[in-house]
């Protein structure tokens, strides 16, 4: 019983380490510019409700950045209306950038508040955002004007 435990265990941290390194893999399409959310489909958060790795293959830039797409009517949705299903901050920490800095948002920490996503750098963003949302998304959006060009 206990050694097939271990075989589960090490085949479920095996399929995460093949995904966290094949999300690292993704490079760009377009030079010079960030893939979003390691190249987690956007779309997926508000269909899904849960992070999916997108396809290279199929992208968008929007907003100075680049989105990856699981499928390609995902990508047709976020085409028709990339002001909803883009993440707020260009997929920024929200919670950084309400400090006045810039780290990235990690895919797998995030929270749809009114029709809109926002994501985390750490596994404690979101119920932090939770406590004071009107709060901190007043404080970021001031201090995204002048970040979002740095």
């Amino acid at each position: 019983m206990q050694l097939m435990r271990r075989m589960l265990m090490g085949a479920a941290a095996a399929v995460v380490l093949r995904a966290g390194a094949r999300a690292a893999e993704i490079v760009s399409p377009v030079p010079g510019k960030r893939v979003a959310l390691q190249g987690y489909d956007p779309v997926a958060y508000f269909t899904d409700g849960r992070p999916i790795l997108g396809d290279a293959h199929i992208w968008y830039e929007f907003d100075d950045t680049v989105y990856i797409f699981a499928t390609t009517d995902h990508r047709a949705a976020f085409v028709g209306d990339p002001d909803h299903f883009a993440p707020q901050f260009r997929g920024f920490c929200t919670i950084s950038v309400s400090e006045g800095g810039k780290d990235e948002g990690l895919a797998q920490y995030w929270k749809i508040v009114d029709g809109t996503l926002f994501v985390f750098g750490k596994d404690f963003g979101p119920d932090m955002f939770a406590k004071d949302p009107t709060g901190i998304m007043a404080k970021a959006r001031a201090n995204w004007a002048s970040l979002k060009s740095q």
